[in-house]
């Protein structure tokens, strides 16, 4: 079996499309950082070859919509090219809340029409986020 990747691939957002985000956050913990692709990856797999000869491409992501709870925030871009069956960017989430409920949020928000619509396009570049820190957004 092959070795797990230290990492996920993701649209990490452009310092203007990040400060964007961030003056709608409504909770104490901003996020604002990226989009994720695909995750849980093994070392030469598919999704981990293809996403690798694209490191390092911009991508525009375009906002159609915002979910929003008493826990977390997070922005809808159903046509981004992710693997997550609501592809979206976390906003801000309360003390305690990890960025990961965003999931959870636009499950509950799509289900029940509470995503309020939002038109707005962000920039961003694919890269390799290491879990730990730290990514790569090169060939």
């Amino acid at each position: 079996m092959a070795k797990r990747k230290n990492g996920y691939y993701a649209v990490v957002l452009n310092e203007e499309s990040a400060n964007r985000l961030r003056a709608l956050a409504v909770h104490e913990i901003v996020h604002c950082h990226h989009l994720t692709l695909v995750s849980k990856l093994r070392v030469g797999d598919n999704d981990d070859v293809y996403w690798s000869h694209r490191l390092g491409e911009v991508l525009e992501l375009r906002v159609v919509g915002i979910a929003m709870d008493d826990k977390g925030q997070a922005v809808y871009i159903p046509e981004a090219p992710s693997a997550k069956k609501f592809p979206h960017v976390t906003v801000s989430c309360a003390e305690g809340v990890p960025p990961v409920y965003s999931n959870e949020l636009l499950e509950r928000a799509m289900t029940g029409s509470a995503i309020e619509p939002l038109d707005m396009k962000l920039l961003g570049t694919i890269c390799l986020v290491r879990h730990g820190g730290g990514k790569s957004g090169s060939k």
